[in-house]
């Protein structure tokens, strides 16, 4: 059984008083099937060590169809963004996520996750943050 808690907090990562909460409880029964979609096949296997069946595969070979996808219980994209997964791609691992509840870690760079992913489009919509620029100055 795994849990995940979201709360807000202020620029100096204190948390803040409000109403505003999300919470998720997953419960997987077996071993857990994580596919991780990288370049780098291996790089995260300590991670994954036992009680982890994990599978690598590279970008491109990642499935286009839900179907494809429903045997994980989670999916990785180590250091694959936007640019190298095709909108199929996309569409399947977000009906993945949204419909089956699969867990969705992304790891990234700022060549992979940058201000040109907007929150309401492709990879962006599955993400709990909003990574375009800010007007200010970072403190």
């Amino acid at each position: 059984m795994y849990r995940a808690r979201a709360r807000s907090l202020d620029d100096n990562f204190a948390a803040v008083a409000t109403a505003d909460s999300a919470g998720a409880l997953v419960s997987i029964s077996g071993r857990p099937r994580v596919l991780v979609v990288g370049s780098t096949p291996g790089r995260l296997d300590a991670v994954f060590a036992p009680p982890f069946e994990v599978r690598h595969l590279g970008p491109q070979a990642m499935p286009r169809s839900p179907a494809g996808l429903r045997t994980y219980d989670a999916v990785v994209l180590d250091d694959a963004g936007e640019e190298s997964l095709d909108p199929e791609q996309i569409s399947a691992l977000a009906e993945h996520v949204e419909t089956r509840g699969a867990g969705l870690f992304v790891l990234a760079s700022p060549r992979t996750l940058d201000a040109a992913v907007f929150p309401d489009t492709g990879l962006g919509k599955l993400l709990p943050v909003d990574v375009r620029r800010r007007a200010g100055v970072p403190t």
